[in-house]
């Protein structure tokens, strides 16, 4: 990129970073790698994610992971030695095709690769760097959604409380997952709550827990981190797409308005302004919001609309704040303060394990 993006009009000494999703884990990686954050020439002087960031606790693996993960491959297509040691060479030689099925075979709770803890590129978790301040000194925008979880909880949505409750202990073992049974009660989340209607307390009980354990807490503890060092800018994702109203959850997509809400990925169609998933104007101006935040802060480092009314906070511990994005924008725009406190408070003093994320060896 510093090599030829003159070619296209661009300025190598103004490039941002961007990414979504595991292209979130990615930036993340560049925020706490030495050899990237600290290159000379420096490679980037902004970086934006959107669910995801250097908080999280899925962004590496260690190498017991990574060598386990691909003496399972090798096997699969044949390349593994009689010694259990891979044949390199015969990996190279295999069809895409075949490795892409091998990597199906892999089951995990969560995520079945991230990038490896090499001691090279990525000398620890992201997040034990972001604690250790071993991070890039850049501007950063990033955020969460509402329902991060309700695309990865492994559980049926009429799931009952003992259903919900083994699956927390499965997935978080039984030290984590009965204080967060405690935390997310399948009572609460069963009643209606929020914009959903009531029923399904396990699913919801369940995605709730994923979504702050796995991205919202772990953005805010982001937020604290990089607030010490340069500006910080978080969001929270609060609509749900319109165009779900015309699915149900029985529906061929599978895709129902109170089944999903504000999804992960779902705020892609109003950053990008992908017209045809945008149903109305309300949501059309939400994009046209949020297009202009994003363009502005890789312009200036800094996300801004041309109404001075509406202007973002940077985070900061006295003010725990973020912008709420949501429709209609006249009134569900704002600095919002405190964003599950209590929640993030308590996944604070929570360590996912890896094996939450990545399975069993």
């Amino acid at each position: 990129m510093q090599e030829n993006i003159a070619a296209f009009g661009g300025d190598p000494s103004q490039v941002t970073i961007f990414g979504e999703s595991a292209g979130a884990g990615s930036v993340s990686f560049h925020l706490t790698s030495p050899r990237s954050y600290d290159a000379s020439p420096k490679l980037f002087r902004a970086a934006a994610m959107e669910s995801g960031s250097p908080g999280t606790p899925w962004n590496a693996m260690n190498m017991s992971y990574v060598e386990y993960r691909l003496s399972l491959v090798a096997e699969y297509v044949g390349c593994l030695n009689a010694d259990n040691t891979t044949d390199v060479d015969c990996l190279r030689s295999k069809p895409s095709e075949d490795l892409y099925k091998a990597r199906s075979q892999i089951e995990a709770p969560f995520l079945r690769w991230a990038p490896a803890i090499d001691g090279v590129e990525l000398t620890d978790e992201p997040y034990n760097l972001l604690a250790q301040n071993e991070i890039a000194d850049v501007p950063v925008l990033f955020g969460s959604n509402a329902d991060e979880g309700t695309m990865f909880v492994d559980l049926d949505y009429d799931a009952t409380e003992a259903e919900y409750e083994s699956y927390i202990i499965e997935l978080m073992g039984k030290e984590i997952g009965e204080k967060v049974i405690v935390e997310y009660p399948y009572s609460y989340y069963n009643e209606a709550f929020e914009n959903k209607k009531g029923g399904h307390g396990g699913f919801w009980a369940a995605a709730r827990a994923c979504g702050d354990g796995f991205f919202t807490c772990p953005a805010r503890r982001t937020a604290r981190g990089f607030a010490n060092k340069s500006k910080a800018y978080l969001y929270f994702f609060n609509h749900t797409l319109d165009i779900l109203r015309l699915t149900h959850d029985d529906g061929v997509l599978g895709l129902g308005y109170q089944h999903m809400g504000a999804f992960h990925g779902s705020e892609l169609p109003f950053v990008f302004s992908l017209e045809l998933a945008l149903v109305d104007e309300s949501e059309e101006d939400l994009s046209l919001a949020m297009g202009k935040f994003w363009s502005t802060f890789a312009q200036k480092t800094v996300p801004s609309l041309d109404d001075p009314a509406v202007a973002w906070d940077s985070y900061s511990t006295e003010n725990d704040s973020n912008m709420n994005l949501a429709t209609p924008i006249d009134s569900a725009l704002f600095n919002n303060e405190g964003l599950k406190s209590d929640k993030c408070d308590f996944w604070d003093t929570i360590q996912v394990e890896p094996w939450s994320i990545f399975g069993q060896i």
